[in-house]
């Protein structure tokens, strides 16, 4: 994951399995919206995993990356890295870790330690206990089932699926296995104690304390235990002979144990249904993306169709002296479906791709550049990038008829005030059209500073109030900036420090669409440009992410 470098100082605290990891607070925050919605609401700078485990010391790899060191993604380490990417939503991550997912298959031979692998981590293993269960009658009598951990067993007799032969087969295993060691008798929670012989029983009572007891098991062993007794039977002598506070504080003990087991129970379902429900929002999430991306390809093409029948009229107006071209010429050729199971929109050249191998990408304003570097920001990365077919990967629209104008904006190769954009209609100029959104289909962007160009040809045409809004589904929309009576182009010349402009984003957050709303410019009221809107050029600022 090559990274912008910044000043480098550990300020951001991860706790893990009682481990503490250290990590710049800019590097993680400019991956993960997670981290970066609790530091910017809540000021927070540590964030702790509750339910995921690291015996192997797999975080490492995690904050290596962070630190820019490349790293390999394993069959070992790639189901914790998955987990973390999904817990902190590091979309990357998650597409780095995901063929290492997909290509688990589960047999005789591997089934063992693929459950030990998930299970020593606390990530869901259910489509691996359910292998085992199906095939129960096989591996009930391995002796590979007796090396494994009590996680791995509390996984598998913790499915509800899980059927045992019979409660007798079941207690002698977990009896051998607390004979070996009586970290195992834990297991007998399981058990159906009112299913037990009394030689069981007197087993059970031998090998365990009293402390490590279930509830429920408690609960099966009271009524074996307990016994109706008349009252008239116990002399005088038996009584005073009695301890007056046994069974009290028998009773005592046993209340004590099963409040406290009852708790950590609910704890540990609590937390498995949280992991469950963010698992299902992360799926969730991912199939929203895929349908929004199929509807920016209809939507764009749906522009082009409405272009085509308004170009004639456009051009014939005898305000517009540029050459309007069409700027999104999309093909749906470009989308292919994986496979039936799990849609993946890929695009059919390496771009994507190659992106993600790379990882986050910064480009920081500075107040002063090389001639040949006025726009190095996130669009003229893209451009670079696919000089053919960038359009692709930035699709654009707009109020009024100038769509196939946008393209001009990015014109940064050669004069960018050699065009402009305005929001011109046949119906009339209204400033109500005076709105352009940028939809990057396979990549989001947290905008920390964007440039807006402007014409001096016609004074008054610039724009003085305006906002940008950021969206992931171009029906909600967040404020990212505000310009309220700005004097950035009140004062124009020649020059382009007057017609360059650069404004600061409000909001980090990334976002793969962008819309400008433009609601004042520096005309009079009675001009007739009064509700015009010229525009020659935009970038934008900050970290571009792969989706």
């Amino acid at each position: 994951m090559s990274r912008f470098q910044f000043q480098y100082y550990t300020d951001f605290i991860f706790r893990i399995d009682n481990k503490i990891y250290r990590c710049n607070t800019s590097s993680i925050t400019s991956v993960s919206p997670v981290i970066c919605a609790k530091v910017n609401e809540s000021n927070l700078f540590e964030y702790t995993f509750t339910t995921l485990k690291d015996p192997n010391g797999y975080f490492s790899l995690f904050i290596n990356l962070l630190d820019g060191v490349e790293i390999d993604i394993s069959f070992k380490n790639a189901p914790f890295l998955y987990e973390v990417a999904n817990i902190l939503q590091i979309q990357p991550l998650v597409q780095a870790t995901l063929p290492y997912m997909k290509s688990i298959t589960i047999n005789q031979s591997n089934v063992f330690s693929l459950l030990e692998l998930f299970a020593t981590q606390n990530l869901n293993s259910t489509f691996i206990t359910n292998f085992i269960i199906e095939n129960w009658n096989i591996f009930e009598r391995s002796e590979e089932l007796y090396a494994l951990s009590v996680s791995s067993l509390e996984c598998i007799f913790s499915n509800p699926n899980f059927n045992p032969s019979s409660e007798t087969a079941l207690f002698d295993m977990i009896y051998r296995l607390s004979e070996k060691d009586q970290k195992y008798s834990v297991l007998f929670q399981f058990c159906d104690m009112s299913q037990l012989d009394h030689i069981q029983v007197s087993k059970l009572i031998d090998i365990i304390s009293l402390d490590s007891i279930p509830p429920a098991t408690i609960e099966s062993l009271e009524s074996r235990f307990v016994q109706i007794t008349d009252q008239a039977d116990y002399s005088e002598e038996e009584e005073e002979e009695l301890p007056r506070n046994d069974k009290p504080i028998e009773k005592v003990n046993f209340a004590q144990i099963q409040q406290q087991q009852q708790q950590q129970i609910q704890q540990q379902q609590q937390q498995i249904q949280q992991m469950q429900q963010q698992q299902y929002l992360q799926q969730q999430q991912q199939q929203y993306l895929q349908q929004q991306q199929q509807q920016f390809l209809l939507q764009q093409q749906q522009q082009q169709q409405m272009y085509q029948q308004k170009s004639n009229v456009v051009t014939s107006h005898p305000s517009v002296s540029q050459p309007a071209t069409n700027n999104n010429n999309y093909s749906k050729s470009n989308v292919y479906v994986v496979d039936n199971e799990s849609p993946i929109t890929v695009v059919h050249d390496d771009f994507a791709v190659g992106i993600l191998n790379e990882g986050p990408k910064s480009f920081k304003y500075y107040e002063s550049y090389d001639e040949d570097e006025i726009f190095s920001g996130c669009i003229n990365y893209i451009k670079t990038k696919r000089p053919d077919n960038w359009s692709h990967y930035i699709l654009t629209s707009c109020g009024g008829d100038k769509v196939g104008l946008l393209s001009h904006l990015f014109d940064y190769e050669e004069d960018p005030f050699q065009f402009h954009w305005d929001n011109f209609s046949t119906k009339g100029i209204r400033m109500e059209n005076a709105w352009i959104t940028l939809q990057f289909p396979y990549h989001k962007i947290m905008i920390t500073d964007y440039t807006l160009g402007v014409n001096v040809q016609v004074y008054g045409s610039q724009p003085k109030s305006w906002k940008l809004e950021g969206s992931n589904d171009m029906k909600s929309w967040e404020q990212i900036a505000f310009e309220k009576n700005s004097k950035a182009y009140s004062a124009l010349n020649a020059s382009n420090n007057s017609r360059l402009c650069t404004f600061r984003a409000k909001v980090k957050k990334a976002f793969s669409c962008f819309r400008f709303v433009f609601t004042d410019n520096y005309a009079k009221p009675t001009a007739k440009n009064a509700n015009e809107i010229r525009l020659t050029t935009i970038e934008f600022y900050g970290t571009i992410y792969p989706q």
